[in-house]
């Protein structure tokens, strides 16, 4: 994922994430599949939800949304140091009757109650129920927060 662009915060003191964040414009950065669209092609609003922090265990949950999609975990874990965080977790995205299962992660900083340079990276691990439109297993895409400020 770094090497699409994906910002990743090593730490065992990361900050509280809990909120709710929003994607406006929700951009894809870079994507390993071949003949994808072009970096900083505008994708739907994506927001995600961040809650049940444990600083003690460093777990967490999210909630992904965007039309028609949504991804969730409640065994994610955050590493991060200071302001800095990266959220980790594996997801089952549905749409319509076809899914997938995507390891998913997002980084960003906490500065005023927002996330700045907010990015969110997807990779499929099971697309055994993905049907002929959804990503392919391997298949990768990184996004970032178009105006920086979530």
């Amino acid at each position: 994922m770094k090497d699409l662009g994906m910002d990743v915060f090593p730490g065992n003191t990361p900050p509280d994430v809990t909120g709710t964040y929003f994607m406006i414009p929700n951009l894809m950065l870079r994507s390993n599949i071949t003949g994808d669209v072009p970096s900083n092609t505008a994708f739907v609003t994506y927001n995600v939800t961040f809650s049940y922090f444990n600083e003690e265990d460093f777990s967490i949950r999210f909630v992904g949304l965007a039309s028609g999609e949504r991804d969730e975990s409640e065994s994610a874990v955050i590493s991060g140091s200071g302001n800095n965080f990266t959220v980790y977790g594996r997801s089952t995205t549905t749409v319509g009757s076809n899914s997938v299962v995507l390891g998913v992660m997002y980084s960003g900083t906490i500065e005023d109650e927002k996330v700045k340079n907010l990015k969110r990276a997807i990779i499929v691990i099971d697309d055994s129920k993905g049907g002929p439109t959804l990503m392919k297993k391997g298949n990768s895409r990184v996004f970032h927060d178009g105006d920086k400020s979530s």
